[in-house]
């Protein structure tokens, strides 16, 4: 699971139809479908007057199901206003949540976002990150309550909460801890070992608009320097 924001948002948009019988912990997001949408169907999509005016506005996760990697537009002009868009949905405090990551999603992340995310190998199972500094740990504590993690049920809805371990899986992709930008999420890895991998995380964005050019294009800011450089406007 990849998620990319500024904050935690409460809505979404599914790329197929979707049964509501299975709840994650504090959402109403059931388990997610196949991709059935078509590559033209998310270019489409991302250059829309409709993503347009999400981009502008908070607070929206847009949800994306296993094999959306693949179908994902690859070619947009970085410099241009449809790359800038999906840079803007995110600085203003919306969400891309990432069902199922690959390394065709981490790519989209790298060019739109510009990191430089890793994958690494999945050679073990993962634990549960705790919510605390691990001396000799490299990634950062996880922010998740330990009470999300915990199966719960409140009338009629379940909540299947956070598993302590994750097993490794075919398809499963983890990147190295080390490669993922300052202030990012770690939900689980599989510390000691070297490289640290996470097959979970939470990355964070942050821009503003340039303070040197009146009406100026948005500029990315370090994560941790976001707080600092709002202030200044």
């Amino acid at each position: 699971m990849v998620v990319l924001g500024n904050r935690k948002a409460d809505t979404e948009l599914a790329g197929a139809d979707v049964i509501k019988t299975w709840h994650v912990q504090a959402t109403s997001s059931p388990i997610a479908p196949p991709a059935s949408a078509l590559a033209i169907d998310y270019l489409s999509f991302f250059t829309s007057d409709l993503f347009a005016e999400m981009s502008d506005s908070c607070c929206k996760t847009l949800y994306f199901p296993p094999g959306a990697g693949e179908r994902l537009p690859m070619d947009l002009d970085l410099n241009g206003e449809y790359a800038q868009r999906i840079r803007n949905f995110v600085g203003n405090r919306n969400t891309l949540l990432f069902n199922g990551g690959d390394a065709k999603i981490l790519a989209f992340i790298n060019k739109y976002f510009a990191y430089k995310i890793k994958q690494v190998p999945v050679v073990s199972g993962y634990k549960r990150r705790e919510s605390l500094m691990v001396l000799g740990d490299p990634s950062t504590p996880s922010s998740i309550p330990e009470a999300y993690a915990l199966e719960r049920r409140v009338g009629a809805s379940y909540y299947g909460g956070l598993p302590n371990k994750l097993a490794p899986t075919k398809d499963m992709v983890a990147v190295d801890t080390l490669s993922l930008p300052g202030a990012s999420i770690i939900i689980y890895n599989n510390w000691p070992r070297v490289p640290t991998g996470t097959p979970a995380f939470i990355v964070r964005y942050c821009q503003i608009e340039d303070p040197y050019e009146e009406g100026g294009k948005p500029m990315k800011v370090e994560v941790l320097d976001c707080p600092e450089a709002a202030l200044r406007g």
